[in-house]
């Protein structure tokens, strides 16, 4: 048993569709908070064992929780169908979404749920409800599927229809119940009119300020985000150990010293979308370890794909200069290092970038502040003095690593020359980005 350091909210009836793992869990740990807990599964089997106090997964962190909750009679009710249901304000849907055939995901099930639920809704006239969804859901589904369906359905209703919302569960297996008390993550994904947040901190005791509101899209992407950089890990692990061992070196013990960097290691760095990584150290060291496991005929997908797929992000800017039009005569570059605050420019991608619009004779000219003469010179730049020269001669400009000062960027506000930001200054970003005439890949 875990002791949740929360408080206890008050006491609300909760329907839950699908009584899969998710839903099991998500069942307990609501009773275990006093709500009046309600589900149900089109599974006979699965129903039948709830109903005769058996778990249908051998899970011990659920199942102690489950005896406990039967012993103080405050355990959840199983039923087979949907319309058994007791009349509620939350409903949460839980049922599978499996993978078909060509890899996308099957929505049928949740779908089905949904319209259920609303079919009841109106049936009873339960007026204000809410819906939680809690199965993994495709980005753009609740957008583009779910909320439509919602709307088209109570058209002309006595009432609106309720209030739908993607609330993804960030819990493992053999730890949902530790996970849900403390999660590593709340995500809610809603429209902008949503007004129940604090709603649902209270329903799951959510610390204020740990539940993450952003639209459905953002969600699903953060869910499904997760789930891949958590499959990225493992085979990064994998890869690493199999180099570890053919040096005869312990794996674990490299990881393990490996994961004390809780600065740049295991954290938000590195994670934010930007250019293409380059310098002096990230691409030699990609490349020597890449050598490393070739030497050793050790296969290494992950590692080899690092450098095409960084390539192919650089590739991204060169092909949107490409297809603008008019063609861009000239091309102003703020900032040609591979990072703020240096001055270093060993191996920098934006030089790399430059070199291919030039041998591609993309544009004729290339204008750089003098300022910046002394990191690094190509034969084909050329250099101006003062800011308002670089705009006038600039058709096109590349916001790169060069910081800009509050004049600088009032001149760039008050232009209208389109701009192309890099990524890699994010200073240019917060500043620029409600112009008309800026622009990002990522």
């Amino acid at each position: 048993m875990y002791a949740m350091m929360i408080v206890m909210p008050r006491p609300t009836k909760v329907n839950v569709l699908g009584l899969g793992y998710v839903g099991v869990a998500t069942c307990i740990y609501l009773s275990k908070l006093g709500h009046d807990v309600a589900g149900c599964d089109i599974d006979p089997q699965r129903v039948g064992l709830l109903k005769n106090g058996t778990l249908p997964y051998p899970d011990r962190d659920l199942l102690d929780c489950y005896e406990t909750l039967q012993q103080e009679d405050k355990n959840f009710t199983a039923f087979h169908s949907v319309h058994e249901l007791p009349s509620a304000g939350i409903w949460i849907i839980a049922v599978g979404t499996p993978l078909q055939g060509e890899g996308g995901y099957d929505l049928g099930p949740v779908r089905e749920a949904t319209a259920q639920v609303f079919e009841i809704l109106l049936e009873r006239k339960i007026e204000g409800a809410m819906v939680l969804l809690r199965s993994t859901l495709p980005p753009g589904a609740m957008q583009s599927i779910l909320l439509p369906e919602a709307a088209s359905r109570f058209l002309g209703a006595e009432f609106a229809a309720p209030d739908l919302a993607y609330f993804p569960e960030f819990f493992r297996e053999g730890s949902a119940l530790k996970d849900s008390a403390n999660p590593p993550l709340s995500v809610i994904g809603v429209e902008s009119n949503f007004s129940r947040k604090q709603e649902i901190e209270e329903l799951f005791s959510i610390p204020k300020d740990k539940l993450e509101v952003c639209d459905p899209s953002s969600a699903e992407l953060v869910k499904s985000f997760s789930n891949v950089f958590h499959a990225l890990k493992v085979c990064f692990a994998n890869e690493m150990g199999a180099i570890c061992k053919s040096l005869g070196v312990s794996g674990s013990e490299v990881m393990r010293i490996f994961s004390k960097d809780t600065t740049l290691n295991i954290s938000p760095a590195y994670l934010r979308p930007g250019f293409s990584f380059s310098g002096p150290c990230l691409e030699k060291e990609v490349g020597g370890l890449e050598a490393l496991a070739s030497g050793f005929a050790i296969t290494h997908p992950v590692l080899s794909s690092i450098r095409d797929s960084n390539q192919a992000h650089t590739n991204r800017y060169r092909g949107f200069i490409a297809g603008l039009e008019p063609k861009p005569r000239s091309l102003g570059v703020l900032g040609v290092g591979f990072k703020t605050d240096t001055n270093d420019t060993r191996n920098s991608a934006v030089l790399r970038l430059l070199d291919q619009i030039h041998e591609c004779k993309m544009v004729d000219d290339f204008h750089l502040l003098a300022r910046e003469k002394k990191l690094s010179h190509r034969s084909y730049f050329k250099y101006v003095e003062s800011f308002d020269e670089f705009l006038e001669r600039s058709d096109l400009i590349l916001l790169g690593s060069q910081p800009l000062s509050t004049a600088e960027y009032s001149m760039l506000l008050r232009g209208k020359k389109t701009m192309l930001d890099l990524g890699i200054n994010f200073a240019h970003e917060s500043r620029l980005k409600h112009l008309a005439n800026y622009h990002s890949i990522v």
